[in-house]
C-alpha cells in the first residue's frame, strides 16, 4: 500500500500527504501522563502495525497535533481537500485503501440529543462560534487543525474540544481554511443534528454522521501534510531557466522586428516603383 502521495503534479511543489509512522508514540504517550483518567482512556488508543501508527479518533488526532510529537516536516493534519487530492493523484489507488482517516468535526446543532456523550462538546463548540458571530447555519465542518483539547470532568471523554482563539480571530477568507459549511460537500453518510466525526472511510466515501468521537480501531490511519519547500539548488536552476527564457524571447522579438522592418522597406520600394 502506498503511504505517501504528492499533492500536486508539478514536481517543484514539494507538499505531500503521508501516513504517520509509529515513531511518534513515545512522545505522544508522554503527553498523556498529566491528564485525568478518563482523558487518558480516550486518548490512549493508538497502536502500531508494520511501523505505521494505527487507530484514529478526533480527540486523539487533536492531542497528537498539539503534543509536539509529530515529525518536524509535518506542518499540519490532512483536510478533506488534501485527501481528495491524494486519492485522485495516487496512480496505484492504494493510498488509504481499506483504512479510515479522521479530518474534522461536523457540528450541526448546539447540543446532541442522540449521542448524549457528545452534548457537552457540541455546546462548548457552538458557544465559541456564537461568541464570534459565526452562525451554524446548515452545520459547520471544523478541521482538526483548528482545535485543542481541554480537560473537563463533566465530559464522558474527560475532555472537550476548544477552537483556538487565533483561528476564531481570522478574517473570513482565512477562517475558511479551518471552518467550512457542511453544505459545501457531498456526503455518503450524514445526520441531521449533533456533533459527529468527519471521516474518509475504508470504502472511499465521506461520512459526517458517526457520533463515536472517542472510538478508534486498527484500521485507522493518521495522515499528515509535509511541506519540504524548494531547495536553493532548485531556485538557482529556476532563475537560470527564466533568464535563458527571457534572453531567448528578447532575441526572438528583435528578429521579428527586423523582419517587419525589411518587409516594410520592401513594400515601400514597391509602392514607389508603381
Amino acid at each position: 500500500m502506498v503511504s505517501e502521495v504528492a499533492l500536486y503534479k508539478v514536481p517543484e511543489v514539494l507538499e505531500r500527504a503521508r501516513i504517520i509512522d509509529s515513531s511518534v508514540l513515545p512522545a505522544y504517550n508522554e503527553s498523556l501522563k498529566p491528564l485525568n483518567e478518563k482523558a487518558r482512556a480516550t486518548l490512549g488508543q493508538f497502536g502500531e502495525v508494520d511501523g505505521k501508527l494505527t487507530g484514529s479518533s478526533p480527540f486523539m488526532l487533536v492531542q497528537l497535533a498539539n503534543s509536539g510529537a509529530l515529525p518536524k516536516d509535518i506542518t499540519r493534519l490532512a483536510t478533506r481537500p488534501d485527501l481528495e487530492t491524494a486519492v485522485a493523484l495516487d496512480e496505484t489507488q492504494t493510498f488509504l485503501r481499506g483504512r479510515y482517516a479522521d479530518v474534522g468535526l461536523a457540528l450541526r446543532t448546539a447540543g446532541d440529543e442522540n449521542y448524549t456523550q457528545n452534548d457537552l462538546p457540541a455546546r462548548v463548540l457552538a458557544k465559541q462560534l456564537e461568541s464570534k458571530g459565526i452562525e451554524l447555519g446548515r452545520g459547520k465542518l471544523i478541521y482538526l487543525n483548528a482545535l485543542t483539547n481541554r480537560e473537563d470532568a463533566n465530559s464522558s471523554y474527560g475532555l472537550v474540544f476548544n477552537i483556538k482563539p487565533e483561528v476564531l480571530d481570522l478574517n473570513p477568507e482565512n477562517l475558511a481554511k479551518f471552518i467550512r459549511g457542511l453544505e459545501e460537500f457531498n456526503w455518503s453518510h450524514t445526520r441531521d443534528s449533533g456533533l459527529a466525526c468527519v471521516v474518509f472511510y475504508r470504502y472511499r466515501g465521506w461520512s459526517s454522521g458517526s457520533g463515536r468521537l472517542g472510538d478508534a480501531n486498527a484500521d485507522g490511519r493518521v495522515v499528515g501534510i509535509s511541506a519540504e519547500g524548494a531547495s536553493q539548488n532548485f531556485l538557482d536552476e529556476k532563475r537560470k531557466k527564466l533568464r535563458a527564457t527571457s534572453e531567448a524571447e528578447i532575441a526572438e522579438i528583435a528578429e521579428i522586428q527586423e523582419r517587419y522592418a525589411q518587409a516594410d522597406a520592401y513594400l515601400c520600394g514597391k509602392t514607389q516603383t508603381l
